[in-house]
């Protein structure tokens, strides 16, 4: 019966927040008077009287001002710097040996819905390359991702986001670049590609992605090799793989594991 907030409310004083309902995103918002909703604590609110439940199916919003933010952005040079030490060192610099020390020839990444839409970003930001400019991951397969990065490298971030029918609309996730190749977007006139950055420097992974429909109907999955005006783009730097009978999860909350019915 409870809602809880990402972060910390900055203040516990309702005229600086908002809450309102709707049962429609194109709905206007009604709002939900101070009188009727209360903070538990700074992480938490209730509608009142207490126990009064939230009702299944409307969209709730809920403005406030919050402190205390995670630099999300340094879980990019954390894998980044993870891999690199797997990959190179002989020991950290506290003297713990590397446990794959002179093995690792090569190294892929694996990856599967948010944590591709992670790796998208990883790779535009330009962190496949490393501080010494050798290359990170020599090869990523991204499955179901479709053509979307994620609220990660923001202040306030909020990882766990992401873009349904009627909810989490309108936080970062579907911004320009969508594909590997440098474009130019009709919308925003800007010029930008996910591997711009790694082109530049020779860093680049081979990629493979692989989508379902679902990735088609929710996820941009068409902009991973079309420009923003529809048209077919090259696809000599990347594999392109569409999981015809495939779905995103077997409604059970679970991303799903099989991996033989992809097709060409």
């Amino acid at each position: 019966m409870t809602g809880p907030l990402m972060y910390p409310a900055a203040s516990l004083d309702k005229t600086q927040a908002n809450l309102t309902t709707r049962v429609h995103y194109e709905d206007p918002p009604t709002p939900i008077p101070p009188a009727a909703w209360e903070y538990v604590n700074a992480q938490t609110i209730r509608l009142l009287p207490a126990g009064t439940p939230f009702s299944n199916g409307r969209l709730y919003e809920f403005t406030y001002p919050a402190k205390d933010p995670l630099v999300a952005g340094l879980a990019f040079a954390g894998l980044r710097d993870l891999t690199v030490f797997l990959r190179h060192a002989v020991a950290d610099d506290f003297g713990t040996p590397n446990p794959l020390s002179g093995e690792v020839q090569h190294v892929y990444s694996f990856s599967v819905s948010q944590p591709t839409r992670f790796l998208h970003d990883f790779l535009h930001l330009g962190f496949n390359e490393d501080e010494h400019g050798r290359r990170v991951f020599d090869a990523n397969l991204d499955w179901i991702g479709g053509a979307s990065g994620g609220f990660f490298n923001y202040r306030f971030a909020q990882p766990g986001r992401t873009h349904r029918q009627h909810i989490g609309r309108w936080y970062p996730e579907r911004q320009f670049p969508f594909t590997n190749q440098v474009l130019r977007d009709r919308i925003t006139e800007k010029i930008d590609g996910v591997l711009r950055q790694c082109m530049a420097t020779h860093t680049c992974p081979k990629i493979f992605e692989v989508n379902s429909e679902n990735e088609y109907w929710a996820k941009a999955g068409s902009l991973l090799h079309t420009d923003t005006r529809g048209k077919d783009l090259d696809l000599s730097r990347s594999e392109w793989k569409r999981d015809e009978k495939g779905e995103h999860d077997d409604g059970s909350g679970r991303e799903r594991e099989d991996d033989d019915d992809v097709q060409e």
